[in-house]
């Protein structure tokens, strides 16, 4: 039963929520069908997430949700808060058109932000005028607000208040099994916070061992916590993926400064949280571990620093087991490339063996949240224990509040609605939604340039399915695969009429021009991105004709080195490429072949004898190219010589270039993925990372 003070507390937090919420969004974005203020990257990608999952049958895992991206995924893996997904699927037969529960969500994340830090505060001090006051600090903290509407998941920063609440409060009842409801409900948010409180179980598990003996206990405990949460994601899709899927790059970049909590702005911008404080100088990457105090807070934070000082031995001794934990996600956030301001201080190479667990926690900087608000309680308890008036308390808010005016108001931003794009009122968006049922673009990846235009038209009308998407986690060797799998379909011309196709870059287009130039294909261009539509050609406007004849072909002169690189407006690349990076190295030269078919595209005058290609790296196993059939015009090339590892000759005999545009095939029987060979999580199927292109 909740008692009645704690039910008064409860309900001033909403009332506090529902307050903020409103100011950030304003009353005309609170309805659940409002979309226009969803203009960030990550909170379009969060919506479409949900409205694929809302909008299909229920599978199992129950989390299944295939029509976004077109791939085996699950809405855990996206910022579509998973929890909230599940129990508004179950009433979807009842709910709006594009409907939508993020302001909800936002009003949650305020709400119990302010109420477990209230609790927490007055455990420690039983002083409840103080607590509602130091409570706001919490609620206004820099590091919740920079992610409302940007990662609607992560601005879930109450989880990690209310683990803190329970370990500090141990003498409550059902302290077990609120733990382990928490883990769950945390897993069904989002699993950065998952990692977090297994964290800070450990730490306290490992210490409640040390001091009572009982390795039974010690492990009846830890089933009971983690036995219902295994459970848990594996019914809600979890495990759908691969496990070399749940690493991905950036530990040691996406990281924390050692100067975070003085610096103002995240990103180097003139958008600082600070009225009076300058932006601290870090590197690019550093964003993740945006962990500003404020100037109230600052000041609380020498007291505390004093605070600690003249009772050095009592506090270390007494809290020894928050500063072990402290130190455990600093160590995390901060990675293995330190840096203070933009000094590096420290760069050290980990174990091979260590970069897959840590992958799992690419954005390390974000554990630097866990030891910003032990900071924030421990100072807050500091001023309380040095017998400071709440008055002075109130001065420090009102600084504080001072100092973060423009982050806040930068954050209202939120409630600015997102002015229809003019590429909305053409007519071919019209005739694309009620035309066509999918979208699909010509190479599937997690991070599309033309997702913020398409996520638009995607959010606006209703289609079936897309492989357009935004995912914390997706499977590389099936999007890999689905990718060859659209470009066979495309080259065969095997195309679904229900199919709109986006070109994703120029590589695309000029093998797409060779190939349906002369069919019912209708090429247009619409804000800078180029859209196929089949069948719908006689529609083409002059404009769109006189840009689909620009399109040219690069004409090749014998003994010119050509360089093989994406995306060059005069290069030969057809479809079937992609970047020349491999593990955890970052290549800028050539291109890899990529799945079952690449090509290269070009005009000749002169007759060739011979095609030399440079060739970076080959990881076909035992380098052994018997696995691939290269053409000329469909014209199937045999003779395939090795001078070396680093270059391939292929004998043109007696073939004959067209005077028109001539197409050379790479046909890959085996392709194979880096993972395989254990070389790298790299998931893309892969053949030959060629440099260069000369003909002789």
């Amino acid at each position: 039963m909740i008692d009645s003070k704690n039910l008064l507390i409860l309900l001033l937090s909403f009332i506090i929520g529902s307050c903020l919420t409103i100011l950030f969004l304003d009353y005309e974005n609170l309805g659940f069908t409002s979309t226009n203020w969803l203009t960030f990257y990550d909170s379009k990608s969060d919506f479409l997430a949900l409205k694929f999952f809302l909008n299909d049958k229920w599978r199992f895992p129950i989390g299944l949700n295939p029509n976004y991206g077109d791939l085996q995924n699950s809405i855990v893996f996206s910022g579509a808060v998973p929890l909230l997904s599940f129990i508004s699927k179950i009433f979807k037969n009842y709910l709006p058109y594009n409907f939508h529960f993020f302001s909800i969500w936002i009003m949650i994340c305020f709400s119990l932000q302010y109420f477990f830090s209230y609790k927490i505060i007055h455990y420690l001090t039983k002083k409840t005028y103080y607590s509602l006051i130091a409570a706001i600090f919490f609620v206004i903290s820099p590091i919740l607000i920079h992610r409302l509407g940007i990662h609607l998941t992560l601005s879930a920063h109450w989880i990690i208040l209310a683990a803190l609440y329970l370990e500090i409060f141990k003498d409550q009842k059902f302290l077990l099994s609120k733990k382990s409801f928490l883990l769950i409900i945390s897993s069904l948010i989002h699993f950065y916070f998952t990692i977090m409180l297994i964290i800070i179980n450990a730490v306290f598990s490992v210490e409640k061992l040390y001091i009572k003996k009982n390795f039974k206990l010690f492990l009846k405990e830890n089933l009971f916590l983690f036995t219902p949460l295994i459970l848990t994601m594996f019914l809600f899709g979890y495990f759908v993926l691969p496990p070399s899927d749940s690493l991905g790059f950036g530990y040691g970049f996406y990281k924390a400064n050692l100067l975070t909590f003085f610096d103002s702005s995240p990103d180097n911008s003139i958008n600082t949280w600070s009225l009076f404080l300058p932006d601290i100088y870090n590197s690019v990457g550093e964003y993740e571990g945006f962990g500003y105090f404020g100037l109230g807070i600052l000041i609380l934070f020498l007291i505390l620093v004093f605070f600690i000082y003249v009772n050095y031995s009592k506090i270390i001794k007494k809290n020894l087991i928050y500063l072990i934990i402290s130190l455990l996600f600093l160590i995390i956030a901060f990675s293995n490339s330190i840096n203070f301001g933009s000094y590096q201080v420290l760069n050290f190479e980990l174990p091979i063996f260590m970069y897959a667990p840590l992958s799992t926690i690419r954005a390390s900087g974000r554990f630097i949240w866990p030891v910003y608000y032990l900071i924030l309680i421990f100072s807050f308890y500091a001023f309380y224990k040095l017998r400071f008036k709440t008055f002075y308390l109130l001065l420090l808010l009102v600084i504080q509040i001072i100092d973060l005016t423009p982050g806040i108001n930068k954050s209202l931003i939120l409630k600015k609605p997102l002015v229809e794009k003019e590429f909305l009122k053409d007519p071919v968006w019209s005739l694309v939604s009620n035309n066509f049922k999918n979208i699909i673009s010509t190479y599937t990846t997690n991070n599309s340039n033309n997702f913020p235009v398409i996520s638009t038209l995607l959010i606006k009308e209703k289609f079936d399915k897309t492989n357009f998407f935004r995912l914390g986690r997706y499977n590389r060797e099936a999007a890999s695969i689905y990718r060859s799998k659209v470009y066979k379909n495309l080259i065969k011309k095997n195309i679904n009429y229900k199919d709109i196709y986006v070109v994703d870059n120029i590589d695309h287009l000029r093998h797409l021009k060779y190939i349906y130039r002369d069919s019912d294909f209708g090429f247009f261009n619409r804000n800078n991105i180029w859209l196929i539509l089949p069948g719908y050609k006689s529609q083409m406007s002059f404009k769109d004709k006189k840009k689909f004849e620009m399109i040219n072909y690069k004409k090749i002169e014998l003994n010119e080195k050509i360089n093989i690189e994406m995306k060059n407006k005069n290069g030969i690349l057809g479809m079937g490429w992609s970047k020349p990076s491999y593990g955890r190295s970052i290549k800028s030269r050539g291109s890899w072949t990529e799945g079952y078919f690449s090509s290269l595209l070009f005009t000749l005058d002169d007759k060739a004898n011979l095609i030399k290609i440079s060739v970076d790296k080959i990881i076909f196993k035992n380098q052994d190219l018997s696995g691939i059939d290269i053409y000329l015009n469909d014209i199937k090339l045999t003779n395939i010589q090795i001078k070396d590892t680093k270059e391939i000759y292929i004998d043109l005999k007696n073939e004959k270039f067209k005077n028109d545009v001539n197409i050379i095939s790479f046909n890959i029987k085996n392709p194979i993925t880096p993972f395989s060979l254990l070389e790298s999580v790299d998931g893309r199927l892969l053949g030959l990372l060629i440099k260069e292109v000369e003909f002789q």
